[in-house]
């Protein structure tokens, strides 16, 4: 008797339909899951480094000068990059905090 209910097992199984064709439940439109956006504050901090750092870059790899001496260049980078990176780091922090709390 047990050989016969063993038999009869896969025959149920193949007689069921794979779940492939099954049809997915319906999806409401408030189920979608909130795109992360970074805040403007990144993209003005990314701008800002950007900006200032890359006639600093330009001078150091374009010029033939083995000593060069990128004074002005150079503090526009520092005064450019630092507050910058500063308006990256924060952008990032409300993103998050405004993420976390909608």
């Amino acid at each position: 008797m047990e050989k016969a209910q063993a038999g009869s097992a896969p025959g149920k199984f193949m007689d069921a339909q794979p779940s492939s064709t099954q049809t997915p439940p319906p999806i409401s439109k408030g189920s979608s899951p909130r795109k992360f956006r970074v805040s403007t504050l990144v993209w003005i901090g990314l701008t800002m480094m950007v900006v200032g750092t890359t006639p600093l870059l330009l001078v150091l790899w374009l010029t033939k000068d083995p000593n060069p001496n990128p004074v002005g260049p150079g503090i526009l980078s520092f005064l450019t990059f630092w507050p910058g990176l500063g308006l990256v780091i924060e952008g990032i922090i409300r993103s998050f905090c405004r993420d976390k709390s909608a």
